[in-house]
This record gives structure tokens, C-alpha cells and sequence, in this order.
């Protein structure tokens, strides 16, 4: 949030075909000329 970005933890977001998306953490910055996204969805595997 330091740098201008709205941070959101479990957010969705919508893709250019329509479809819904789920992150763990979503962050968004508009600077009037450009609207930056970043997305982070964390995966975790099990070594058995």
C-alpha cells in the first residue's frame, strides 16, 4: 500500500473473456494513464 497499490486478500477479479478469478492477494494501482494488477495465488504441495 506504500507505493499506491489497494491491497486485497481472498479477492476475484474479473478477465477480459468474463470469467472470475480467485487470488490469495490482489493488488491494484490506477495512475490515471495506466491500471496496474497484480495477482499472487499461493499453492502448496504435499512431499509425502
Amino acid at each position: 500500500e506504500s507505493q499506491g497499490y489497494k491491497v486485497e486478500e481472498d479477492a476475484s477479479a474479473t478477465g477480459k473473456s468474463g470469467g472470475e478469478h480467485s487470488f490469495d492477494i490482489l493488488a491494484r494501482r490506477d495512475d490515471g494513464l495506466t491500471a496496474y494488477t497484480i495477482a499472487v495465488d499461493i499453492a502448496v504441495g504435499d512431499d509425502e
